[in-house]
């Protein structure tokens, strides 16, 4: 699909469009004086061209843009493309999900970021899945697309720099592997293969960036955890413990002292009162 220059108004009801194109030399689409909603455009193939009075850069696979509402903006497939394939979706952010668009700017208000060929192919499968619920014929058709597309952007910004700060990210993947290990035994050997350090190198990194040894950090969040099952559930502490990873009820309640300076039993008596 091919096209000239254009100016595009988009819709004032537009709540949620999606879209899948293939476009070839002389694609260009440029709205002078924005849109009203969020714009996303994430390629997949080929090279796209992006660019406004401050500049301009060119797209790639696993390059995913978002363009603010009211945001001058001029798109279109590269000059030295062939192509450009990419996956789009018109949205407006629901409630406070704002928060999870801060994304690094590519060019003054034209925000971007690039993920590895994993992530793209997660992304652009939510991406597809917000596409076919959006043109499907299902009574809560809008409801569930959006839900897919937030995924999109959540699983984007899960790897955004400016949410991640400026640590390093093999301590990022040595905190994930933490969290999602809190039942099992963990090694500081296990994290610091996961982060793909030496055991000496990540402890000096991880205590840097948090304040903390791995294994404290992994204790403190099974704990976090332990009070959240203590104070929505029956389950027993020795359930509990076992839950979040402490080897016997006897071990986890007095590590659970240390930290909040009562009993498991008593957090939760203490925690039911406030409700009540």
């Amino acid at each position: 699909m091919t096209g000239a220059s254009v100016e595009i108004v988009t819709p004032r009801h537009l709540t949620l469009l999606t879209g899948n194109f293939v476009e070839g030399r002389g694609y260009r689409t440029a709205r002078a004086h924005g849109s009203d909603d969020w714009l996303l455009l994430f390629t997949l193939g080929g090279h796209g061209r992006f660019r406004n009075t401050h500049g301009a850069f060119v797209s790639a696979r696993g390059d995913a843009v978002l363009l603010p509402p009211a945001l001058a903006h001029d798109y279109g497939t590269d000059d030295d493309a062939q192509r450009w394939v990419f996956l789009w979706a018109h949205f407006r952010p629901r409630g406070a999900f704002s928060a999870h668009l801060a994304w690094p700017e590519r060019l003054p208000g034209v925000r971007a970021l690039s993920v590895d060929d994993e992530l793209t192919t997660v992304v652009e499968g939510c991406l597809r899945r917000a596409h076919d619920l959006a043109t499907s014929g299902r009574a809560l058709r809008e409801e569930l697309a959006m839900n897919a597309l937030e995924e999109a952007l959540l699983r984007l910004d899960e790897v955004n720099p400016a949410r991640l700060g400026t640590g390093d990210p093999r301590v990022a993947r040595a905190v994930t592997f933490l969290r999602e290990h809190l039942r099992e035994r963990v090694t500081l050997d296990d994290v610091a293969g996961a982060a793909g350090l030496s055991v000496s190198r990540l402890s000096h990194l991880f205590r840097a960036a948090h304040g903390l040894t791995p294994m404290q950090f992994l204790e403190r969040e099974r704990l976090e955890r332990a009070k959240l099952l203590l104070r929505l559930t029956a389950r027993s502490v020795q359930d509990v413990a076992e839950d979040v990873g402490f080897e016997g009820a006897f071990y986890f309640a007095r590590r659970f002292r240390a930290h909040e300076k009562c009993s498991p039993s008593e957090y939760r008596r203490a925690r039911q009162r406030e409700s009540t």
